[in-house]
């Protein structure tokens, strides 16, 4: 894949990163609020609404989720965006557009028995 066309990826990974972060601090949030209630169910505190994307994840999927998006982005910068860590080829434009962290060409590349 070349440069340009992995540096257009970038605004796309920045984007979601901004929201997984923003998700992140809504479900701390809630952690701590419902801790301090302790077990208590108070029917007026559930008035902020979470954020639409990933509306039952936890923080530690939120944050592998980060995680990946941030691996994305340094692969942007090193050049290797978009690249199969598995046999080099390009990563599909259509694959990388629903999965902009996709670390292979194919979905069952890293499946317990798929070849190596």
């Amino acid at each position: 894949m070349d440069q340009s066309t992995q540096y257009s990826f970038a605004p796309l990974l920045r984007m979601l990163l901004a929201e997984v972060d923003e998700e992140l601090e809504h479900a701390r949030a809630e952690s701590a609020r419902a801790a301090s209630e302790s077990g208590r169910v108070a029917a007026s505190t559930h008035a902020a609404a979470a954020p639409p994307l990933r509306l039952m994840a936890t923080p530690s999927a939120l944050q592998a989720e980060r995680a990946r998006l941030v691996h994305a982005l340094h692969r942007v910068e090193e050049g290797n965006y978009g690249r199969c860590f598995r046999c080099g080829r390009d990563i599909p434009t259509e694959r990388l557009t629903n999965q902009p962290h996709a670390l292979t060409c194919s979905p069952g590349r890293f499946a317990p028995g798929s070849q190596k």
